[in-house]
């Protein structure tokens, strides 16, 4: 007894956690103004626009919102994310029939109480791509995840701009929770519990 107690303790202080996946199943077709998103203690804004079940960022002038934030009270880390989608940069600022050339028109960024601390951007490419971002430690004990792509119009030096250029899908997103830390009751009594074991065995 005295030691599967004391097994448990250890587990919990080491911080085990087991990976949990968000699917976003509660976003549905025509949502009323007032609709909280919440699941698994998780809530936010992840927007819906084109399939129920997943969320949705667009660039300026489509439409869904070009952001998307997914946070909870507590801390947790992300682990990968499904993603889909397209985006790319118009020739000329007004001529959306030239050539079209990619830009790094994803970013997910990590926030605690607030505070960035971890941020990432990528191309989901011209013609479009499907994949599974597995995030890096960075990310690592956040409360607050937004996934986004640019609102502004982009202009580059080429004279490249963009308009609605970004369509995204993202759905299932793997995560942990951070473990809860034991009380300092609970590590005494974890540490009598070691203690007594001990006694029992040499005796």
């Amino acid at each position: 007894m005295q030691t599967s107690v004391l097994a448990l303790a250890l587990a919990f202080s080491a911080g085990a956690s087991q990976a949990a996946t968000l699917t976003f199943d509660s976003l549905v077709e025509y949502m009323p103004e007032d609709f909280t998103w919440m699941e698994q203690g998780f809530y936010g804004d992840p927007s819906m626009y084109y399939t129920p079940g997943e969320g949705t960022i667009h660039g300026p002038g489509g439409p869904a919102w070009p952001s998307a934030t997914i946070q909870r009270d507590s801390l947790f880390t992300p682990l990968s994310i499904d993603v889909a989608g397209h985006g790319g940069l118009n020739e000329g600022p007004q001529d959306w029939e030239g050539e079209i050339e990619p830009f790094d028109n994803l970013m997910f960024e990590g926030l605690i109480d607030g505070k960035s601390v971890a941020y990432v951007a990528m191309a989901m490419g011209v013609g479009g791509s499907s994949f599974t971002y597995h995030f890096g430690p960075e990310f690592r004990g956040i409360n607050e995840l937004i996934i986004s792509t640019p609102l502004d119009f982009v202009d580059h030096p080429s004279g490249l701009g963009c308009a609605d250029c970004s369509a995204i899908v993202y759905d299932n997103l793997s995560y942990t929770l951070a473990p809860v830390p034991l009380s300092s009751s609970a590590l005494m009594l974890a540490s009598g519990l070691a203690f007594a074991a001990a006694i029992r065995r040499r005796r």
